[in-house]
């Protein structure tokens, strides 16, 4: 809730807040366990699309989802409400960095992994409860992590031929088009959530009065 649509009533800002703390925690939770089967179920795809980095990627993906399950274990603490946004970004920092660290190791700019990216991105920004400055910081932490993947991999091996750059350039794209679709749908979707959350407060007033 931005600082000027945050409601002035003290009773009702921190009724929000506690609600947004349980909210957040409550969807990490679940997007942890999403990430941990999505990560582990990508074996197949590695096997098929990268088979010679198979072992170099099963590696990655095994250490991911350890971070994930020790965030999961971490989510069940008292302590996790302290730091509810920090745990909720760094849910959804794991899954990008394992993801570019696999674009920097196999194609760089014109891996096809870009898409998973794209659906950490999607995924989290229409179901964490974030403003769209928490779901713009995502976007960027992606698109960092994503060229520096990409810059890392293009000092190894050198650009990409002229063929390969049209792919190139689809990736980078999308990358961008779709961030901003999840931008603008965590946005409509906060102002929503603002709105319902005043209408139930105030009836749960009406009935107690």
């Amino acid at each position: 809730m931005s600082e000027s649509a945050r409601p002035a009533e003290p009773a009702l800002k921190s009724a929000y807040i506690a609600y947004l703390e349980d909210l957040w925690i409550r969807r990490t939770k679940v997007l942890c366990l999403i990430a941990i089967a999505a990560i582990a179920s990508g074996v197949l795809l590695d096997y098929f699309v990268y088979r010679h980095l198979f072992y170099r990627f099963l590696a990655i993906r095994l250490v991911t989802d350890i971070l994930l399950c020790g965030l999961f274990v971490l989510l069940q603490t008292p302590g996790a409400r302290k730091h509810y946004k920090a745990l909720g970004l760094v849910w959804v920092a794991l899954p990008i960095a394992h993801l570019s660290a696999m674009i920097g190791l196999s194609d760089g700019v014109v891996s096809t992994y870009y898409i998973g990216n794209v659906l950490v991105v999607i995924g989290a920004c229409l179901l964490m409860p974030w403003t769209f400055k928490e779901c713009l910081a995502a976007c960027l932490m992606s698109w960092f992590m994503y060229a520096a993947a990409c810059s890392a991999n293009w000092a190894a091996n050198g650009p990409p031929p002229d063929a390969q750059i049209p792919q190139a350039f689809y990736n980078a794209f999308f990358t961008v088009v779709f961030s901003a679709v999840g931008l603008a749908s965590s946005h409509v979707a906060d102002g929503f959530r603002q709105r319902e959350f005043r209408l139930r407060f105030d009836l749960d007033q009406k009935k107690k009065e």
